[in-house]
């Protein structure tokens, strides 16, 4: 039997003979096991819902029959006055994201409770690989390990501990996502714990790096929580923050997913907090700093720069010869490849095809890699399969909604293939996850407001385009300039173009069609440029 996957039906992710079975000893795991930290309604709850949907019932899975089914309301149930049904399922749901996020992370079938809806999906995860492979697949044994803390209640309000609790699981889910981090499941934490705390030999004993600790306090009709994440060798303050919020119980869950998403892009994203700290010289004596995770970092420090490229790429292909089933890190080689012949930063190169075979390998080793569908949307879009592009990077996308300069690029590559309006929208919530963002993503909303004819606004991210590593940053203030009467200053930056950029020269309409894929604007971009040249 072979069922079709749909989200919005919430119809069966799953194909094969079996697989009745296989989600309903699913079904069984997860409302037996401890570390699933659904109530006792959340479980009824979930148990219906499962059994409703493998009838082929998901459809009709609405309030009102949940309410009376489930919870034992009457006819006169009102939505509106009793939301016992949508705060059962967001439970429920944050309970399904922690368990796969920690736990369930090997687990053979996940259970899935999209927002919006009460129609369960239920994914065949990817088969694990052996244990030998897996320990290598991406930084091996050389990521930074954090533990949150669980979150310290300092009021005497009615059930803060319970809203404590949640926004320590809500972290550690969020975090959990990341690829670059190593992060300790929450009964362990809570094991460990004293106060609001971790000791200092239980840090030792866990070989932890950071911890993230805070406390939740109510004054009236507001909460302030405030969070620090410290590196344990030398106690130093890695990233700290305080958030007040206005509280109402109604919007209890918003305002956690709220906090959780904007700590989680700040601490664990790219070029996030745990990034930047282990970058510094010296910050690293804990961390290993050879082998995959070394590659990682000088990878996100290399930014499209020539200078740097080289090195990069070369510490890459180092590290995949030692590592060949390292998924991230092949994607990170795929991407130097790319980018050595698209901008032209260097004589040694491959063909674009065989820097695509090497993402597609990545993300087959990987699928659940967010770089390696990041890396695959960027090969398949260089080598012009854009419907193939964009399901890389929405899939990228949905990996971690929370990864802010993934979802960034990802945003920027789906506008690009020409899905303007949902590629900028991504691009748009990654900027504010976190602004400080790379300036070449700038290139996705100039192209949109070049192609409407809004020259000023165009301009405005070319001057922030800042990436003077590569010809794209004067060939862009140049010809946004030119076009909004900058007659000048067009001049100043082709003469720029000129002397800084030989690579750009003869290779004029090769280099731009790269990333714009309207040859209309090519030619006018190329006019513009030989005018600001005269």
């Amino acid at each position: 039997m072979n069922k079709a996957a749909d989200k919005r039906s919430g119809q069966i992710q799953l194909a094969g003979e079996g697989w009745v079975g296989d989600v309903r000893r699913q079904l069984a795991v997860l409302t037996s096991d401890e570390a699933f930290t659904a109530s006792v309604r959340g479980r009824r709850l979930l148990r219906y819902l499962a059994e409703e949907c493998l009838a082929g019932r998901s459809a009709t899975l609405k309030q009102f029959a949940i309410a009376q089914d489930v919870f034992g309301r009457g006819d006169d149930f009102d939505p509106q006055s009793d939301p016992v049904v949508r705060a059962e399922a967001a439970k429920l749901r944050r309970a399904l994201d922690l368990y796969y996020a920690v736990d369930g992370k090997e687990d053979a079938i996940r259970f899935e409770l999209p927002k919006g809806g009460y129609a369960i999906l239920f994914h065949r995860q990817p088969s694990q690989v052996p244990e030998d492979d897996t320990q290598r697949r991406r930084f091996a044994n050389s990521l930074p390990r954090l533990a949150v803390a669980p979150i310290a209640s300092k009021s005497n309000v009615p059930d803060a501990h319970l809203y404590a609790t949640g926004l320590t699981h809500g972290l550690i889910a969020g975090l959990s996502r990341f690829d670059g981090l190593e992060v300790i499941g929450h009964h362990t934490s809570v094991a460990v714990a004293r106060n609001g705390a971790i000791e200092a030999d239980q840090i030792h004993e866990l070989n932890l790096d950071l911890v993230l600790t805070g406390t939740v306090r109510w004054g009236g009709n507001r909460i302030r929580l405030t969070l620090e994440l410290s590196e344990t060798e030398t106690s130093s303050t890695v990233w700290s923050e305080i958030y007040d919020q206005i509280w109402s119980p109604d919007q209890a869950f918003d305002i956690e997913d709220k906090i959780c998403a904007d700590v989680v892009a700040k601490v664990a994203n790219s070029y996030g907090a745990v990034a930047s700290y282990f970058q510094r010289p010296g910050a690293r004596s804990r961390v290993k700093t050879d082998g995959a995770y070394s590659a990682a970092m000088t990878f996100y420090n290399y930014n499209l720069n020539h200078t740097t490229f080289e090195h990069t790429r070369s510490l890459l292909r180092q590290t995949v010869d030692v590592e060949p089933s390292n998924a991230l890190v092949l994607s990170m080689l795929a991407e130097l490849e790319a980018d050595a012949v698209a901008l032209r930063l260097s004589d040694d190169t491959i063909e674009m095809q065989a820097a695509r075979e090497i993402a597609e390998r990545a993300a087959r080793l990987d699928p659940n890699c967010q770089q390696s569908q990041q890396t695959l949307g960027f090969l398949r879009m260089h080598c012009h399969d854009f419907q193939g592009a964009v399901q890389a990077y929405e899939r990228c996308i949905s990996l971690n909604p929370n990864a802010a300069y993934l979802i960034g690029f990802s945003g920027w590559g789906i506008a690009l293939c020409g899905h303007w309006e949902s590629g900028l929208a991504h691009l748009k919530k990654a900027c504010r996850l976190n602004p400080m963002q790379p300036g070449w993503l700038k290139l996705a909303p100039l192209l949109h407001h070049w192609i409407n004819h809004d020259y000023k606004a165009a301009h405005i991210n070319a001057i922030d385009f800042k990436s003077p590593g590569i010809a794209w940053d004067p060939l862009l203030r140049s010809v946004t300039a030119w076009r909004i009467g900058e007659k000048a200053m067009a001049r100043e930056a082709a003469a720029e173009l000129t002397a800084n950029h030989p690579e750009f020269e003869g290779h004029e309409r090769e280099y731009l069609g790269r990333f714009v894929y309207r040859s209309e604007t090519v030619d006018q971009m190329l006019e513009t440029l030989e005018e600001a040249k005269l």
